[in-house]
């Protein structure tokens, strides 16, 4: 009496897989997106900062999980954003940028007191 036929198993097990995966949220940005602004750049919203490859649809936002505070998250730029402790090309850290110094010089490039980089890579000692 009490076993399942296969249509209902596969169903009730559909249902469970559904409620334990993750749900995808629209993030409520405090940078909403604007007609001006490119499609490709940051937002944040109260728990996470995004950067969004090629569109602000949902679909293409990579959060930046190495910044802890989206608060203190400055954009610097359409590729470079900063927090207190590290700077962001993209959705990448910035190895050794230094977030005190560091100045955009170009749309991919940028300096602080030590480095030059390029595409968040350092290419030079300045």
């Amino acid at each position: 009496g009490g076993a399942l036929r296969p249509q209902a198993r596969f169903e009730a097990n559909r249902r469970k897989a559904a409620a334990l995966r993750p749900r995808w949220r629209q993030p409520r940005l405090a940078l909403p997106p604007r007609s001006d602004t490119p499609p490709q750049s940051y937002g944040r919203d109260e728990e996470f900062v995004y950067f969004f490859s090629g569109s602000t649809d949902c679909a293409h936002a990579y959060r930046l999980r190495a910044c802890k505070d989206p608060a203190a998250f400055v954009v610097l730029s359409r590729n470079y954003g900063r927090d207190k402790g590290r700077v962001y090309y993209r959705e990448t850290t910035v190895k050794g940028a230094d977030p005190d110094t560091f100045q955009v010089t170009g749309p991919h490039d940028g300096r602080d007191k030590k480095r030059l980089y390029h595409a968040g890579l350092a290419v030079e000692p300045k």
